[in-house]
């Protein structure tokens, strides 16, 4: 799956400092979409945000980093389900799951990580409700989810 054109990407390469404003634009964008109910678009922004996430692992892997990736990943998920793609779904959490295990990461979140989970294997509804409860309580995402 691929969302970012390459120039975009290569920009975020060469300009660090962008990614993470580019993953809020992203996320945020991808929030508004999910309210108006427009799953196709939401997919497309939280795919971006996804990306975003994976260029920034791949600079510096730390517990921030890795929180966004399964943030983005959970929310394009929710869009997925939505569309009835959960073929695509499962493609993402094992996506997922080997970038982590590629970069040896063991120090992700738990409770992200069963969310992930339940948009893979389980209700959509209950997996949404913990998403939306969790991103809403966080600081920095309370602010892109109004």
């Amino acid at each position: 799956m691929r969302y970012m054109c390459n120039g975009h990407r290569q920009w975020l390469i060469d300009n660090p400092s962008e990614l993470t404003p580019s993953w809020q634009r992203a996320t945020s964008m991808g929030c508004e979409a999910m309210l108006g109910e427009h799953w196709q678009r939401a997919a497309i922004c939280f795919g971006n945000a996804v990306e975003v996430a994976e260029l920034e692992l791949a600079r510096n892997p730390d517990r921030a980093a890795q929180q966004r990736y399964l943030e983005a990943a959970a929310q394009m998920m929710a869009a997925f389900r939505r569309l009835g793609d959960q073929r695509s779904c499962r493609f993402l959490f094992s996506r997922v799951l080997e970038l982590l295990e590629q970069l040896s990461m063991r120090d992700f979140c738990e409770e992200s990580l069963g969310i992930l989970k339940e948009f893979t294997f389980g209700d959509s509804r209950d997996a949404e409700k913990s998403m939306w409860q969790k991103l809403a309580s966080t600081k920095e995402r309370r602010a892109s989810l109004h």
